[in-house]
């Protein structure tokens, strides 16, 4: 409910919200007090020209508000269920031993930022396959979600995260990179994990370069699990601020 007030507080319409309540209440009181200052309204024809101002304003503002959670375009939604979004390859891995060995290094990652970088709230699709489906012999025996439920449901959790969090181990064509690309696009702070930043998509490969109109994205070179919670733990809860440097993998 916290987050839901503040985020609010960044919405015009909110004031827009609240100024028509101010008017509806101030035309059906006559008078309103507050910190010891009073506002007062004699006249009726006032009062009732506020009272309509007023819910109209209300009405405009509760309209812009309704909007705005139905479109999923926002960079700042209304609530923030998640503090960080993991994104990590799965479906696209078909080896059932590197698909293991990148939910245990996401599960270590995970660990890290609990304990180091103030992370408590955490996003990751690998959580909701059911572990008798990851203990299958072939990847084909994990039972996905349907691709169109997959794709809102994650990108509804995107939407509602304030941090992204992309871990690339080798060049896959992964829909990973397609999470990047949105939540660039609404602005999201992010940190990209890879071996090597050439593995990158071409356009990915300096976004840590771009000026500051730009979300703020980060890319981390590091050669394996260790070096990632290493760095995680001497970075903490600097590692999404771009103008802070972060020590090397």
């Amino acid at each position: 409910m916290k987050d839901f007030f503040v985020r609010l507080l960044e919405k015009p319409a909110l004031y827009i919200f609240t100024m028509g309540l101010l008017c509806v209440v101030l035309g059906a009181a006559g008078t309103i007090s507050f910190q010891g200052e009073t506002i007062a309204v004699a006249d009726p024809a006032w009062r009732i020209a506020l009272a309509v101002a007023g819910l109209a304003l209300a009405g405009l503002g509760a309209a812009l508000i309704a909007r705005d959670t139905r479109n999923p375009r926002p960079s700042q939604p209304f609530r923030l269920d998640y503090d960080i979004f993991i994104a990590s390859p799965m479906a696209a891995l078909d080896d059932p031993a590197a698909y293991h060995a990148q939910r245990q290094e996401v599960a270590a990652i995970t660990e890290a930022l609990h304990s180091h970088a103030g992370i408590e709230k955490v996003y990751d699709a690998g959580t909701k396959i059911p572990a008798a489906n990851e203990a299958g012999e072939k990847m084909g025996a994990v039972k996905w979600d349907p691709k169109d439920f997959a794709a809102e449901v994650d990108l509804e959790a995107l939407r509602h995260s304030k941090y992204f969090l992309l871990i690339y181990p080798h060049r896959i064509a992964s829909s990973v990179l397609f999470e990047a690309g949105y939540a660039l696009g609404m602005g999201k702070p992010a940190v990209y994990v890879v071996r090597k930043r050439d593995q990158l998509p071409y356009l990915m490969q300096e976004l840590n370069n771009l000026s500051r109109i730009y979300p703020q994205v980060r890319i981390w070179e590091c050669d394996d699990t260790a070096a990632i919670v290493e760095r995680i733990r001497q970075t903490g809860t600097r590692m999404f601020t771009a103008d802070v440097p972060a020590p090397d993998c």
